[in-house]
């Protein structure tokens, strides 16, 4: 969730606000749903519940396409390694502030971790990764993150071909980033490495269509101001709302 510079979003130094949209109404999403978790978990407005469990099966999705955008991000940034660095430094702030004040929604490995880490890999591996084609590159990245998206289920593979993982790594602490995890872990907010560096990279692969500079007008529109803003400052507004929802939700329910 990084607050892009306008210089990064295209070539031609033209910002791509449909960008800024898509990324503000996802961010909105996950303030929907964090309240309605907050409202069940923290504060038990336990007939809120009914509603959350409705929006449970879309939250990934709409974290899958949040991943994706930033994928498509980095490809027209010319400092991912920067961006990546200094997003690993807020996201251990986040898991430090959490174990200090909220131990039991403690985020250990969530998004910013997750995506920080991935800018990181494309920092370093920029130049290898655009040596393959985009076709190759969507495909592979597509079939990697099937391939991978049952870890934490305890095998590689899908249906029809798999590889069990020893049992012995998932009594093992410290591979919860890879998505082997024990059951002893927890994380509020939990995006393993794998799959999801893969999302990561299916974007960045497709933000090679974005760096011409030649979309269709609507593209460079702003049609929702508020959603730009959101979009924008996805970042800050990803630190500040929780506190913000917790001190809301405090209040009603002092009054109530």
């Amino acid at each position: 969730m990084i607050k892009a510079k306008t210089i990064e979003y295209s070539d031609t130094k033209r910002r791509i606000i449909l960008i800024d949209e898509l990324r503000g109404f996802l961010i909105l999403c996950m303030i929907f749903y964090h309240t309605l978790y907050s409202m069940c978990f923290l504060f038990n407005f336990y007939k809120m519940k009914s509603i959350l469990f409705f929006f449970e099966p879309v939250q990934p999705l709409f974290a899958a396409f949040f991943i994706l955008i930033s994928g498509a991000v980095s490809q027209l940034s010319h400092s991912n390694l920067v961006r990546g660095l200094k997003l690993m430094g807020i996201s251990l702030v986040i898991t430090i502030v959490t174990y200090f004040i909220m131990p039991r929604q403690i985020i250990v490995f969530g998004i910013l971790h997750m995506l920080s880490f991935s800018m990181i890999t494309y920092g370093i591996f920029d130049k290898a990764l655009s040596n393959i084609p985009t076709q190759i590159g969507l495909i592979l990245s597509a079939v990697f993150f099937l391939a991978t998206m049952n870890i934490e289920k305890g095998f590689i593979g899908i249906s029809f071909f798999k590889v069990y993982i020893p049992d012995y790594l998932y009594n093992i602490n410290v591979l919860f980033p890879l998505g082997i995890t024990t059951n002893e872990f927890f994380s509020a907010d939990y995006f393993p490495i794998f799959p999801w560096i893969f999302v990561f990279l299916f974007g960045s692969f497709l933000g090679r269509f974005l760096k011409s500079g030649n979309l269709p007008q609507i593209f460079y529109e702003d049609k929702v101001k508020f959603l730009s803003f959101c979009g924008r400052n996805s970042l800050i507004i990803y630190l500040v709302h929780q506190p913000i929802i917790c001190a809301i939700l405090s209040i009603i329910n002092f009054i109530f």
